[in-house]
């Protein structure tokens, strides 16, 4: 049991010279003369106008099932939705955004251990990336279509893209933790923090741009997202390309035992990593994981249901939406450099705490002193909040995950990281439909959906201090897969040194460690 990729700490380390063109390590380089490193950067860009752009198409899938519905007012109210009563396939518009969360959340729980197991059982960890990239920058394109008549299959591939979107993470996280092994919590923080400064940056300058053209060409709900949608396909297809030329092609790690079927691999693989880390990585890792769980499945619901509110609690238009995510990103920025100044005066489980407190208060409190506001722009405020604890919480996260995996288990655990992800990602969702349903006011439905923050916080209260969980990631070499597989040593030893740069070959087996990202 107790063994890792290799049986030699030099073979262990192999490999390191195709990520950098360098040999000084991380402490010498900036951001932008690490090829790998830029390639995560970009694939954020992507990620930031595809963030961003879900808040428009969202707000426009709930005026189409309203007007579909029959909710629509008359004379000046003929473009607005005045009775949020009405249903439309079954539900309410409300109901449908919530609704997406959880299609998306049991596909993304039934196929990423699928492909999970091609990152880890071949060599296709970079064309996983592509193909989903691909898919994401053709899915998005095909939405600039959405109609009266197009609406609900817009929303079924709503559900599917966000789905493709988990895939396409769990190839780029297998890349995290080998450059926070290399670069260590200094480096890593300055660089999580870098790479979500700048995500969030691209953000807020992408909803710029729309919020411009909205308001200019008086586009309304339904061009605006069109704008947003047509807008986003241009950013991935250039920078999700961009990003995959950086990233190198991997080695498998291990080969899948003979007579096992792949599409079970996966699932089979994330049983015996759960079993292994409840046991062996009893300070950090297991507490870490299952807060994980919950955390996720939280934040991701608030960051998705506020469209719900801003528009049938607050009646904000399109451009009001915009103009409240527009403030919210100026907190995420605010709060990715202030949860970067905490973490390193504590440590990334205080300050992974800290974060969730104040995000689940802050949403909780906020939905109920602003829902009877009459200045709607005293919602910006609530807005800005939320963006301070959401922009600390990811980085932080990311962080805490990047120093607690163990060594040479990088690319499996990062699968199952983001698995942890999104595995109770249909349960607020679910909760919050049910609520909308029975007609619970939706300042309640948000609490509730806030409150899950509660189990997280207690799960990382179990953790051990953080030299405990720093000693037990880098001195418990554990095969996380088990006995049944092979590991691919010559492989590993063979095709790490050149995976990127032809120059640095074989000659790198042994020197240094890899910073893959």
């Amino acid at each position: 049991m107790y063994s890792n990729t290799t049986s030699d700490p030099k073979e262990r380390e192999a490999g390191a010279e195709n990520s950098l063109t360098h040999t000084n390590r991380c402490g010498c380089l900036s951001l932008d003369k690490i090829p790998l490193v830029r390639g995560v950067s970009f694939n954020g860009y992507a990620r930031a106008a595809l963030s961003m752009s879900n808040i428009y198409m969202n707000n426009m899938l709930i005026y189409f099932s309203c007007k579909a519905g029959g909710g629509f007012g008359e004379g000046e109210q003929a473009n607005m939705c005045v009775n949020p009563n009405v249903t439309v396939y079954g539900m309410k518009p409300a109901a449908l955004i919530s609704n997406i969360l959880i299609v998306a959340a049991v596909l993304s729980a039934i196929l990423m251990p699928v492909f999970g197991a091609v990152v880890d059982y071949t060599r296709h960890r970079r064309k996983v990336g592509i193909i989903m990239s691909a898919l994401l920058t053709i899915i998005t394109a095909m939405q600039i279509g959405t109609t009266e008549q197009t609406w609900f299959a817009m929303a079924l591939l709503q559900a599917v893209i966000l789905m493709i979107y988990q895939v396409q993470l769990t190839a780029l996280f297998a890349y995290y933790p080998e450059i926070a092994r290399d670069c260590g919590l200094d480096k890593m923080t300055s660089y999580a923090t870098t790479w979500s400064m700048m995500q969030f940056t691209v953000q807020a300058i992408f909803n710029g741009i729309i919020l411009f053209a909205s308001y200019y060409g008086a586009l309304g709900t339904v061009r605006t997202a069109m704008v947003s949608q047509g807008l986003t396909t241009v950013f991935c297809a250039f920078y999700l390309t961009w990003c995959w030329k950086l990233l190198p092609e991997r080695p498998r790690a291990h080969v899948l035992p003979e007579g096992r079927y792949f599409v079970f691999a996966g699932f089979r693989q994330n049983y015996r990593t759960s079993k292994n880390i409840w046991k062996h990585y009893k300070s950090g890792l297991r507490w870490f994981l299952l807060s994980t769980i919950w955390a996720e499945a939280s934040a991701s619901a608030i960051a998705s249901t506020s469209v719900i509110f801003l528009y049938f609690v607050l009646e904000l238009n399109a451009i009001q939406i915009g103009l409240f995510f527009e403030v919210s990103l100026v907190g995420v920025i605010i709060g990715t450099k202030l949860g970067g100044v905490v973490t390193r005066r504590t440590n990334p489980c205080v300050s992974l705490q800290l974060s969730q407190v104040g995000l689940g208060l802050t949403t909780a409190i906020g939905a109920w002193a602003i829902r009877d506001v009459e200045v709607k722009e005293l919602s910006y405020i609530w807005g800005f909040s939320i963006g301070i604890f959401l922009g600390w919480f990811y980085p932080v996260e990311n962080i805490f995950f990047s120093l607690a995996v163990p060594k040479g288990q990088e690319a499996e655990l990062a699968g199952f990281f983001n698995y942890c992800s999104q595995i109770l990602g249909w349960l607020p969702p679910l909760v919050f439909t049910i609520m909308i349903q029975n007609n619970i006011p939706l300042p309640w439905a948000l609490t509730v959906v806030a409150s899950i923050f509660i189990i997280s916080i207690g799960l990382l209260g179990m953790c051990g201090s953080w030299e405990s969980i720093i000693k037990e990631a880098n001195t418990i070499e554990i095969d996380i897969i088990g006995a049944e597989s092979e590991v691919v040593v010559d492989e590993i030893n063979g095709e790490n040194g050149n995976a990127t740069n032809g120059e640095n070959g074989d000659k790198n087996s042994g020197e240094n460690k890899t910073i893959d990202a």
